[in-house]
């Protein structure tokens, strides 16, 4: 099978409210959330994933709260994207501003109906999985940015218990003033399988 996809919608969606208060999305659309660790683009693979998704942002001041739910759909060549029965993904993405000069603290919620183990879809009656996480990042000099993330989850697919972490950590030392805007980064990232 070719990695492409002869006719590709990225995005199209309704948005009702405004931007800088509470909207509404309802519609195929892009989300990105942990800088795109979490639920983002795939730069790896030639074919970016598709969702269908309703998702209500609501802004006050230094708070930001998306509270979603998302449907994935296969991208298949020469046709339309084909809904993944059961595959939903629902959750809540926290950024508050406040809390830490220079920085934002981001928790968030996420619940997966039809899980992957392996790379294989679960279609288990039990099947299920809760991801539970926080990410800190920053700056926390002119010189000196961070990004600091960890997740937990727990749940069932295929038969087997789901219990797992994760975390990823960046320091990056440097500035845009710099010649070539040189900076150094250090990345730690590790997960428990």
């Amino acid at each position: 099978r070719r990695n492409d996809d002869f006719l590709h919608v990225r995005e199209a969606y309704v948005s009702l409210g405004r931007s800088d208060q509470s909207q509404l999305h309802v519609g195929r659309q892009e989300l990105a959330y942990g800088d795109d660790r979490l639920i983002g683009r795939r730069n790896w693979h030639s074919v970016d994933p598709v969702w269908d998704a309703a998702r209500l942002v609501l802004r006050h001041g230094d708070y930001r709260f998306d509270i979603f739910s998302m449907a994935f759909r296969e991208v298949e060549e020469d046709r339309v994207d084909r809904l993944v029965q059961g595959n939903r993904l629902h959750g809540f993405y926290g950024q508050i501003g406040s809390w830490i000069p220079g920085g934002q603290v981001e928790p968030y919620v996420l619940y997966s109906s039809r899980p992957r183990v392996n790379g294989v879809q679960d279609r288990g009656p039990d099947s299920g999985s809760y991801t539970a996480g926080l990410r800190v990042a920053g700056s926390a000099t002119d010189w000196l940015n961070y990004d600091f993330e960890f997740t937990g989850q727990r749940g069932h697919a295929r038969g087997i218990e789901l219990r797992g972490w994760a975390s990823a950590e960046s320091l990056s030392f440097g500035r845009d003033s710099l010649p070539l805007r040189t900076r150094l980064r250090v990345l730690h990232d590790y997960a428990s399988g």
